[in-house]
């Protein structure tokens, strides 16, 4: 017997990804079409996204031997499909975080502040879910990855407002000089 809950679960999700990747394949076919460039990174960036790739590998890595051994002592913390997410987002943070502090997180014609405000709004968006759910007294378990997903979004944002605005202190300290 199918459990027709959990079937309109992962249909939804398997949804939510399919559509995210259409719009980002459109996306990128627009800007491509107009003859914008989608990717301008210079060696430099590359090299840094490399690292940024191998220390999110190496945070996931840990995170799921510790998550795998707390489990086993003392139980499953959250349901199965949660706790991965948890090390997904942990990996994105690694990655993220350092590329923006190394300035290889957008490329040379990007601009950090508008993923700012991408990033402010998707986190918004997952906050308003998850406590929306919260209110109406849904499953708490199914709309966690909201939380997470919000956390995530979140904390990137901090550490590229932070990056801007120490990029623009140095910058008045350069003109000083």
């Amino acid at each position: 017997m199918i459990n027709t809950e959990k079937l309109s679960f992962a249909l939804g999700m398997v949804a939510s990804f399919v559509l995210v990747f259409l719009v980002c394949l459109f996306a990128h076919l627009y800007r491509k079409k107009k003859g914008k460039p989608t990717n301008n990174y210079d060696e430099r960036q590359k090299a840094i996204k490399g690292v940024a790739y191998k220390y999110s590998f190496f945070t996931v890595i840990a995170y799921y031997i510790a998550n795998g051994l707390f489990c086993k002592l003392f139980g499953d913390w959250l349901d199965t499909m949660s706790m991965n997410f948890v090390g997904i987002c942990l990996g994105v943070v690694v990655f993220a975080g350092y590329s923006i502090i190394k300035d290889a997180y957008v490329s040379l014609s990007g601009n950090l502040s508008r993923y700012i405000i991408v990033f402010l709004v998707v986190s918004a968006i997952n906050f308003a879910c998850f406590f929306g759910n919260i209110i109406t007294k849904g499953d708490d378990e199914t709309f966690f990855m909201n939380l997470v997903c919000g956390v995530t979004f979140l904390i990137v944002s901090v550490i590229a407002i932070m990056k801007i605005i120490i990029d623009k202190k140095a910058e008045k300290r350069e003109i000083e000089e």
